[in-house]
């Protein structure tokens, strides 16, 4: 799995066409456009840092991103995720 945003220079899109061509559907890429992460305030064009650029917001694209990649892992470990609404 990878993640990058879509105006990112070090992580070009080739990149990802690359790990496509090689790995198949075995290769889940996320790419985030820049231009509204941009108008949340987050990098246009450098590296995703899942902590410096996050943002919570429910439309976030870097928390749909993050969700994604729980998605990814909670089906391959074949886990349920813990649920964290409670207060306990």
């Amino acid at each position: 799995m990878g993640l990058r945003f879509s105006g990112d220079k070090k992580s070009p899109a080739e990149r990802f066409t690359r790990f496509r061509e090689t790995l198949g559907d075995k290769f889940m890429g996320v790419e985030i456009d820049s231009s509204p992460a941009k108008s949340m305030g987050l990098q246009e064009v450098g590296p995703l840092g899942a902590d410096r650029d996050y943002s919570d917001e429910a439309t976030s694209p870097t928390r749909l991103a993050l969700e994604g990649v729980m998605d990814f892992f909670t089906s391959r470990l074949g886990i349920a995720p813990k649920d964290t609404s409670s207060k306990d």
